[in-house]
């Protein structure tokens, strides 16, 4: 099987319909997404513009997200997988826009089958992968362009994963909680717990998997709840 990086999107027009694209945003899109999913949601809308999240809080939609790490006004919910994992959202109806994760999800909506991927669903989109058997395009988005080191570890462990390679964790973790940009002291508790649920390993079998649903106005992008066996 032909697995490729594209690191923080260089060289995605390459990347052609029949690839399985696996997005990955560790701090923190990715790690919202499956702990949103953990606690029950089974659909999630994406959308590019802070605008497109704010027209729909009239039909009822709960809406997360964040712009440069920080919180949007008139938004529910800050990006943030602590607060998201103290909740429950079962039966919600959810819209999320994030300064990196989902501009990803975005650009790469024409493939055939996309996945978001954290530590903590890790071998369960190895096996997700492995089950589709197409090339593989795994993406760690980084920030505005720039790598971060807990998306390029996850990354290239992902590829180790799904080649059936055994992975030291402890290892692998370690570095990034020492990152410069990952340093949570002078970012509150929140981000703290953030961090802490986005590097924890193997938590779930869930594969957040991406959709398109069409109507008569436009087309919408959601991420839908998949169980990888």
């Amino acid at each position: 099987m032909i697995v490729d990086i594209y690191s923080v999107m260089k060289g995605i027009e390459n990347i052609r319909p029949d690839h399985t694209c696996i997005v990955i945003d560790v701090l923190r899109a990715s790690t919202s997404i499956i702990c949103l999913m953990e606690r029950g949601l089974e659909k999630l809308r994406v959308v590019a513009n802070v605008e497109d999240a704010l027209s729909l809080k009239d039909m009822r939609y709960i809406l997360i997200g964040e712009r440069g790490e920080k919180p949007l006004k008139g938004f529910n919910y800050d990006n943030s997988p602590y607060i998201i994992s103290q909740l429950d959202w079962s039966g919600k109806r959810v819209v999320l826009t994030t300064t990196n994760g989902t501009r990803a999800l975005i650009s790469v909506q024409a493939c055939k089958n996309v996945a978001v991927a954290g530590f903590r669903n890790i071998d369960a989109v190895a096996n997700y992968a492995i089950k589709i058997n197409n090339p593989v395009a795994i993406i760690p988005i980084g920030n505005l362009g720039e790598p971060r080191i807990e998306d390029e570890i996850c990354a290239d462990v992902l590829v180790n994963r799904i080649q059936g390679i055994s992975v030291d964790w402890s290892s692998k973790i370690q570095p990034i909680w020492k990152d410069r940009n990952v340093k949570t002291s002078a970012k509150g508790r929140v981000y703290w717990k953030d961090v802490e649920l986005a590097l924890t390993v193997n938590t779930t079998s869930i594969v957040p998997t991406l959709v398109h649903e069409y109507n008569l106005k436009k087309k919408a992008i959601y991420i839908l709840t998949h169980y990888s066996g």
